[in-house]
């Protein structure tokens, strides 16, 4: 979980922190937020994407809710 991610990434940005840190599975629209306001430089998206029906309305509400996530970090 989100959790978990944030103990791997702090790890990560400790001693590597030029790096940028992503997160990777399970990663859709409903908690895309959450990990991006976890401190998540970028998501692996792609079921998220291309399991939807309109590819493009998913990935325009994806980025949105991402952009929405930095500007509240």
């Amino acid at each position: 979980g989100i959790d978990g991610w944030q103990q791997i990434a702090g790890h990560f940005r400790d001693h590597a922190p030029a790096l940028p840190v992503g997160a990777i599975a399970g990663i859709s629209a409903d908690n895309i937020s959450e990990v991006i306001a976890a401190g998540a430089d970028g998501a692996a998206i792609i079921s998220a994407l291309f399991m939807a029906a309109d590819v493009k309305i998913a990935a325009r509400n994806l980025l949105a809710k991402i952009n929405q996530a930095r500007e509240i970090t």
